[in-house]
């Protein structure tokens, strides 16, 4: 089903807007000085009135990470991969989606020590998910675009990565500016992943042998939130 191609787009419409917006209103209303220097995702969506925001934008860009996983999951489940590492991803996304909703509701300005754990656990655990996932587009069968999707989320995988790292360093030598820009940056391509945009084409196989089965036996019920759902 095509329509669940949207998701990620969605994810990354809505995430870069609400980034932008919250950025917008801190400099509109002066919470953030951009002649200083370029300021944190987080530093932007510390104060009041854009907190709020802030919050419910991290808040609706985990539920919608969390369906994108969960789909992904099962998927990969659907080409007959039952092993630890699709687990391992499922779980990696789970506190890793976890992680953005906690530094979204806990703002720097007001417990510091728990929204640096939701970030850590965000980035780091995020850029995990995507090397799994990575691993996981190799291994799982059948996948008839892998010689482009491979190497495109190879690269995504190599650019988050150098970010994160970029960032961490850059942050504890004393170029906030750069820093932030790394964070920017790394929160765009994150929520620009397409894990789920080969789902309309990825599961037609897998949906036309299930449907078979389906057929065959008229007992047997698929999940309503999984996409081999769709060959009804």
């Amino acid at each position: 089903m095509w329509l669940w191609a949207l998701l990620p787009l969605s994810l990354a419409v809505f995430g870069s807007a609400g980034i932008w917006i919250v950025y917008a209103m801190s400099v509109s209303n002066g919470t953030v000085n951009i002649t200083e220097r370029f300021p944190y995702i987080s530093e932007c969506g510390s104060y009041t009135p854009q907190s709020t925001i802030f919050s419910q934008y991290c808040n609706i860009c985990a539920l919608l990470g969390l369906w994108i996983i969960v789909i992904r999951f099962q998927q990969v489940r659907d080409y007959g991969d039952h092993g630890k590492a699709n687990i391992l991803s499922l779980v990696l996304g789970f506190v890793s989606c976890l992680g953005v909703s906690i530094l979204g509701n806990f703002q720097q300005s007001v417990q510091l020590v728990v929204h640096l754990v939701g970030a850590f656990t965000a980035f780091f655990l995020g850029v995990g998910y995507f090397w799994v996932q990575l691993f996981l587009t190799y291994r799982a069968q059948p996948s008839h675009d892998r010689h482009w999707v491979g190497p495109s989320r190879a690269l995504g995988c190599c650019l988050c990565t150098v970010l994160v790292i970029a960032m961490v360093a850059l942050a504890n030598t004393g170029h906030g500016s750069a820093a932030a820009m790394c964070e920017w940056a790394w929160s765009w391509r994150s929520s620009a992943s397409s894990d789920c945009s080969r789902l309309s084409s990825d599961t037609s196989t897998v949906t036309t042998s299930q449907c078979r089965n389906t057929q065959s036996s008229s007992t047997q019920t698929p999940h309503l939130w999984s996409p081999t759902a769709t060959c009804l």
